[in-house]
C-alpha cells in the first residue's frame, strides 16, 4: 500500500492553501513541487559517471545537466504509477485465503529457490535513472526529450554497460527496502511464531515472504550484473561506475527544482 512506498503519496491528501481556497490546479502544482523534492533523491548517484554531475543555475547547461533535468521530468510523470516502482512476485502459498480458517499449513505452490517476477516497468525506471549522455548511440538526451511526448514511454535495453547499471540500481533499491526491516532481518526476528494462523503468524508470513523475495531478487541481480561484467570484459570501463559507498552531494542537484518550476 501507499504507506510503504518510497514516494510521498500522502501529499495528495494533505495539500491546502493558507486560506483553504486553493484551486485544483494550484494544489496539483504544490504536490508536484513536493514530489519533485522527494524524487530528487533518486538522481543523486550519477551512476556511469566518474565525476558527479553538478547542475548549474544558468539558463544554459551542458548535455549531462539537461539529461538529469529530463530524468526528473520523467520521474514526475511516473511518480504515481505504482508499477514503475513495484516488483510483482508470485505468492508463496497460492491457495491460502485469509478469510478461511486453516487448521494446517498450506502446501508450497512454487519452488522457493526460483522466483518468477514481473519487473519490466521497474527495470525501465532504473534504466532511466542509470542513463548517461553516451547511451542510446550518444542520443540519450533526444531519446528522453522525445519520450516526454509519449503516454507509455519506457526505457528499453541498450547495451551491456546500461544493463549492468540498471541491475545494480534495482539491487540497490532492494537493499534499501531490506534495511527498513531492521531487527526482523536477524535470526530472532525471522523466527516463525508457534501459533499458526494467529495475527503474529500472519504478520510474520507476509513479512518473511517479502524479505525472502527481496533477498533472492537482490542476489540474482548482483550475480547477473557480475556475469555481464565478465562476459563483456567491462571491469575497467568508466561507464560501469556505481556509487555504492555514498551518493553525490544533493546540493549538486537542487538547481533542478528551480528549473522544473519555471
Amino acid at each position: 500500500g501507499r504507506q510503504y512506498s518510497l514516494l510521498p503519496f500522502h501529499a495528495w491528501d494533505s495539500v491546502s492553501s493558507p486560506k483553504g481556497e486553493a484551486t485544483e490546479l494550484e494544489k496539483t502544482k504544490q504536490v508536484v513541487g513536493m514530489q519533485s523534492k522527494e524524487l530528487l533523491r533518486y538522481l543523486i548517484f550519477d551512476d556511469g559517471y566518474k565525476e558527479c554531475v553538478k547542475v548549474s543555475d544558468n539558463e544554459e547547461y551542458n548535455q549531462h545537466e539537461e539529461l538529469k533535468l529530463l530524468k526528473l521530468q520523467h520521474l514526475i510523470r511516473i511518480a504515481n504509477d505504482l508499477d514503475a516502482w513495484v516488483v510483482r512476485l508470485p505468492e508463496k502459498f497460492p491457495d491460502a485465503k485469509p478469510p478461511q480458517s486453516l487448521s494446517e499449513r498450506p502446501e508450497l505452490g512454487t519452488d522457493t529457490s526460483k522466483v518468477g517476477v514481473n519487473a519490466k516497468k521497474m527495470l525501465s525506471t532504473c534504466r532511466l535513472l542509470s542513463l548517461t549522455a553516451d547511451d542510446i548511440g550518444r542520443e540519450a538526451v533526444d531519446y528522453l526529450r522525445d519520450g516526454l511526448s509519449s503516454d507509455a514511454f519506457e526505457v528499453e535495453k541498450d547495451g551491456p554497460t546500461l544493463e549492468y547499471r540498471t541491475m545494480m540500481c534495482v539491487a540497490r533499491m532492494c537493499g534499501v527496502a531490506m534495511s527498513r526491516y531492521g531487527e526482523y532481518l536477524t535470526p530472532k526476528g525471522r523466527q516463525e511464531p508457534k501459533e499458526f494462523g494467529s495475527r503474529e503468524w500472519n504478520a510474520w508470513y507476509v513479512r518473511d515472504g517479502e524479505m525472502r523475495v527481496l533477498g533472492i531478487l537482490r542476489q540474482t541481480l548482483l550475480a547477473e550484473a557480475n556475469k555481464l561484467k565478465r562476459q563483456h570484459n567491462l571491469q575497467n570501463d568508466a561507464a560501469m561506475t556505481m556509487r555504492e559507498n555514498g551518493a553525490c552531494p544533493i546540493e549538486y542537484s537542487l538547481a533542478l527544482l528551480r528549473k522544473i518550476s519555471t
